[in-house]
């Protein structure tokens, strides 16, 4: 992927530009009517879901859902053109991720499911592409954080797995992508959670590793030189966003949290050119 500095040179200084395609507004664009005003509603309602959920009002919560459902279902007007589309999909992973944590197994699946319904509509709209990727990645990331704490964990991997897939993509099509890099390596964080959880020491020790070094790798951890830290700071002010620079320090703490809940790694014991006996010993 290139140095974390390597990577953030190139956005602070136009570098990476080059690889984001000029969006080109369509004419069904130019028909989408009140968008910013579809955003601004479906922000609040998607905001109002929180203090009942912070506070384990399920009732509340499900109340502040159905408003959103609604207004999404009246948004869902046939012919909608791709930025309402992208709403939509916004609005209704909002709405998934709302009956995730309230543990509605039925309810955050079909939220999903019109979530990535609607990204998959505009996945082939210049403009809108990049965005879609990112939060199809996104829905699949979340249906293996559901399946984890609700089952069955086969589904889980198989959403994580996918989720990583798509990550792993986007930073090919968008290496100086570095919000993508952090959601990859809290994927994979997910993923090793999985692998402890099932005894597989030394594959979660592998998937806990490389977690944290992808993280790393576009977010230093506090050991980093003054530069280096400097320079994502500088990253963050020129994104206008620094959210994700927060979730790289979280991811990167579960990360290693996780790690260090692991027993040490095991190893096989065999004869140098032997086939490895059933025994194991620890690697030390």
């Amino acid at each position: 992927m290139g140095s974390m500095i390597e990577r953030v040179k190139g956005w602070i200084f136009g570098g990476a530009k080059k690889t984001i395609p000029i969006p080109v507004e369509s004419k069904t664009d130019r028909q989408d009517e009140d968008v910013e005003e579809h955003e601004r509603q479906l922000a609040a309602l998607s905001a109002a879901i929180d203090p009942p959920l912070a506070i384990s009002d399920i009732a509340g919560a499900e109340t502040r859902c159905k408003d959103l459902e609604a207004f999404l279902i009246a948004l869902a007007v046939d012919g909608a053109g791709p930025n309402l589309r992208r709403l939509l999909g916004n609005g209704y992973f909002d709405l998934g991720s709302a009956y995730r944590q309230m543990k509605r197994v039925a309810e955050a699946e079909a939220a999903y499911a019109k979530a990535m319904g609607s990204l998959e509509s505009i996945v082939q709209v210049q403009r809108h592409a990049r965005f879609a990727s990112s939060q199809l990645a996104a829905c699949q990331n979340h249906l293996g954080l559901l399946y984890m704490a609700c089952g069955p964990q086969e589904k889980a991997i198989a959403a994580l797995d996918d989720a990583i897939r798509m990550r792993r993509t986007l930073a090919t099509q968008y290496p100086d992508d570095c919000e993508n890099v952090v959601y990859l390596g809290g994927a994979i964080c997910n993923r090793a959670h999985i692998a402890r959880e099932n005894g597989e020491v030394n594959a979660a020790a592998t998937l806990y590793d490389e977690a944290i070094a992808t993280i790393n790798s576009v977010v230093p951890d506090d050991r980093a030189g003054e530069r280096e830290q400097a320079m994502v700071r500088a990253l963050a002010a020129a994104m206008n966003n620094p959210r994700w620079i927060q979730l790289a320090r979280h991811f990167r703490v579960n990360a290693q949290n996780g790690r260090q809940l692991l027993p040490p790694r095991m190893q096989p014991v065999g004869r140098k050119g032997a086939a490895p006996s059933a025994a194991w010993k620890l690697k030390r």
